[in-house]
């Protein structure tokens, strides 16, 4: 099993792919399978980095999200420097875009140019599944601190704690 295991390593070094389990960036591209990525747990929201800025260079992110029944993860905001793209993969989604608001169901490609003002929430008892492709990347930055305030929230500060 090893040995065929080296073996296919070889085949791909030589054909200038990499092994379909390293993540590290690099000029060929990486793979990262279902279940795989930085996970983060947000306000109404939990967050699959699937590509980050540091693994494309820069050039892309690309980010799972998934948002539990009458949720509301965003707040209306805007990103001059970079085009989002949303593709719904699962139930529904509420959007404003700009002026427009509605719902956009699995399947429905939203998509939010340089300095398009946008929000989305989910309206339904169902959870609801979307994939966020940003580019140029640099937002999962953003979602670090929100899930760093999440976690400090669920750890208690002893030296705050007031004495009874």
């Amino acid at each position: 099993k090893e040995a065929i295991a080296a073996a296919i390593k070889q085949l791909l070094k030589e054909q200038g792919m990499n092994d379909p389990q390293d993540t590290e960036p690099r000029s060929g591209g990486y793979t990262i399978r279902a279940g795989q990525g930085e996970r983060l747990v947000l306000p109404g929201a939990t967050v699959t980095i699937k590509a980050g800025s540091a693994a494309t260079g820069g050039a892309v992110e690309v980010v799972e999200i998934h948002v539990p029944a009458y949720a509301r993860p965003s707040e209306p905001h805007q990103r001059e420097d970079a085009t989002e793209v949303f593709y719904v993969l699962e139930g529904a989604l509420a959007f404003t875009l700009d002026d427009r608001t509605f719902v956009a169901q699995r399947g429905s490609v939203i998509w939010a140019p340089p300095g398009a003002a946008y929000d989305y929430w989910n309206p339904t008892a169902s959870s609801a599944t979307l994939l966020n492709i940003c580019v140029p990347g640099g937002s999962e930055a953003h979602f670090r601190e929100l899930a760093a305030g999440v976690n400090s929230l669920d750890t208690p500060d002893p030296s705050s704690s007031e004495s009874m």
